[in-house]
């Protein structure tokens, strides 16, 4: 069993009751769809409005949804909260694998350097959200865990379970290519996490476009440094 299998193994066997939501597995097609509603609604009014000024109504509204639609899903806006952070954590590991099968099948022959780094985090960031309204919602959820202690303790848990996810995913890429971290690879995720952020949230902030493709630059830097040809 790989390590991200170990840890994905880890996260379905510890999730339980206001952590996380049930398997979509073992919910009817439409309560799926009307989560997926939910959460997309609640996405553009957590951004619009912030956390704490958005109401149950809005969220509703927004998702073309009643209050018993809502409650039969979630017990509070911060379950709601909750599914909506897995979700997101989900999907940028899901976009980082994405990215290195991608790269592993447009150049299974051909050579592994440096400079396939560049490639696959391209690779990464053309599927990753790099929007206002993503940048919004990181900051809506570092918030919702600053104002709520114990909002923000089960949050903790729940990203380091998905910083976990994603070091064995980099892990694994990173030795496709040949090179290795010299660094833990969670230290090294949360490293190019707090980068990548801070570069976006410049980029989005600079309208006269001054700041455009610091994303890929500043991230590239550091993943270069973090890393070394590994020994044969």
């Amino acid at each position: 069993m790989t390590r991200r299998a170990a840890v994905r193994a880890r996260r379905s066997g510890t999730r339980s009751g206001a952590q996380g939501a049930q398997r979509s597995a073992e919910l009817s097609a439409r309560r799926v769809a009307t989560r997926s509603r939910l959460l997309d609604g609640a996405r553009t009014v957590f951004a619009e409005r912030g956390v704490a000024g958005a109401s149950v109504e809005d969220i509703c509204e927004a998702a073309g949804f009643t209050r018993g639609a809502f409650y039969s899903n979630f017990s509070s806006k911060d379950e709601l909260l909750l599914a909506l952070m897995e979700q997101e954590h989900e999907r940028t590991v899901a976009n980082l694998q994405a990215a290195v099968e991608a790269h592993r099948a447009a150049r299974a022959d051909g050579p592994a350097g440096p400079e396939a780094l560049g490639d696959v985090l391209n690779l990464f960031l053309a599927i990753q959200p790099r929007d206002r309204q993503w940048a919004l919602m990181v900051g809506e959820f570092e918030q919702a865990c600053i104002r709520n202690p114990q909002l923000g303790a089960v949050m903790r848990g729940l990203q380091e379970e998905s910083q976990a996810e994603a070091a064995a995913v980099v892990e694994e890429g990173l030795a496709s290519l040949g090179r290795r971290l010299t660094v833990p690879a969670t230290e090294a995720v949360q490293l190019l996490q707090a980068v990548w952020l801070a570069s976006l949230r410049e980029e989005l902030a600079t309208p006269d476009g001054s700041r455009e493709g610091n994303v890929p630059h500043m991230v590239l830097t550091l993943l270069t440094a973090l890393t070394e040809a590994a020994e044969e």
